[in-house]
């Protein structure tokens, strides 16, 4: 599967700090959304690619339309 990055916004954390809300969309239009902590160490992997219109190949679906984080086939297939 195919995910193309379409918005990534930062929020304050309940937690302390700020993450990035990162919202994704497939080839069918379904939506997907994963969070971003730039404290935890997989945030240097995604810190790189974190612009609107990034597609990656390889993200695991976490729970319903949460993807992992954590993915560790992620593999950029088209940078703007």
């Amino acid at each position: 599967m195919i995910l193309t990055i379409t918005k990534f916004t930062e929020k304050v954390s309940k937690f302390g700090g700020k993450f990035f809300y990162t919202e994704f969309i497939d080839s069918n239009n379904k939506s997907y959304y994963t969070c971003l902590d730039p404290r935890k160490k997989n945030f240097i992997r995604w810190k790189r690619i974190l612009k609107v219109g990034v597609s990656l190949k390889g993200l695991k679906i976490k729970e319903g339309k949460l993807i992992d984080a954590d993915s560790r086939f992620m593999k950029i297939i088209q940078k703007t």
